[in-house]
């Protein structure tokens, strides 16, 4: 056999062993910091809404906690739902609600307060009376964006604004 050859072979089956050996070595996936250990119940929480006339919060997934804070918006609830700290609230529209108030927050509208509507609809509303309803059938989220879009274009015609209407596929807006 001819050097070169000798030679092709020897760097063919040197590349082959360090690949053999670099895929037997452990990969290190993640760095894992302490926070990262923290459990789901040890996170601290966030309040979303204070619940009116009481003195508990709910947070954006629907947790109780005790507390008062006259910055977040007063969620009205109906007067058949009664609320304990630590309870995980299961109604949808109520969730549905907390996680509105949550999101609507890193939004230029900002609820004074929020009020159940029908079965599947909340109307948030803002200290200027500005008031925006949704619908719990949608996802949030979209809706959420939507409204900033409305509010953005108003803020640019320097329109006031008395109703969003979100519950449909294009809001629905009535002007001052």
């Amino acid at each position: 056999m001819s050097a070169k050859i000798i030679k092709l072979i020897v760097t063919t089956l040197a590349i082959m062993t360090v690949a053999i050996y670099l895929s037997a070595v452990p990969q290190v996936q993640k760095i894992i910091s302490p926070e990262d250990k923290i459990t789901e119940q040890e996170k601290p929480v966030t309040p979303s809404a204070q619940i009116a006339d009481s003195e508990f919060q709910i947070t954006q997934s629907g947790f109780i906690l005790k507390g008062q804070n006259t910055t977040l918006p007063k969620l009205y609830l109906p007067g058949d739902i009664k609320v304990q700290e630590g309870q995980l609230v299961e109604d949808k529209n109520i969730v549905f609600a907390a996680n509105l108030a949550a999101l609507t927050s890193k939004t230029d509208f900002h609820p004074a307060s929020i009020r159940l509507l029908a079965k599947n609809e909340v109307a948030l509303y803002e200290t200027d009376q500005t008031v925006a309803i949704f619908s719990s059938e949608k996802s949030p989220d979209v809706q959420v964006d939507s409204l900033q879009q409305v509010l953005a274009a108003a803020k640019i015609e320097g329109t006031k604004l008395a109703k969003i209407d979100l519950r449909y596929n294009k809001p629905t807006i009535t002007f001052k």
